[in-house]
């Protein structure tokens, strides 16, 4: 975890209004071992924290490969 911690919640969906991903490190799931870091893809997965950049990277990266 970073040496500041924040809340975050990054929510990407399609045009639709579809949920793709959405990262978040709200105090819950706390069977993952990443917690409170998760994702949900809608399923609920484990997930490093995320920074903007780190979540623009991913989106980059799945856009090339659609």
């Amino acid at each position: 975890m970073s040496e500041i911690e924040f809340i975050y919640s990054y929510h990407w969906q399609d045009e639709n209004r579809k949920l793709r991903i959405r990262w978040d490190n709200a105090p819950h799931h706390k069977h993952l071992k990443t917690f409170p870091h998760h994702k949900h893809t809608p399923e609920i997965e484990e997930s490093e924290e995320m920074s903007f950049q780190d979540v623009i990277k991913v989106v980059e990266d799945k856009i090339k490969g659609d």
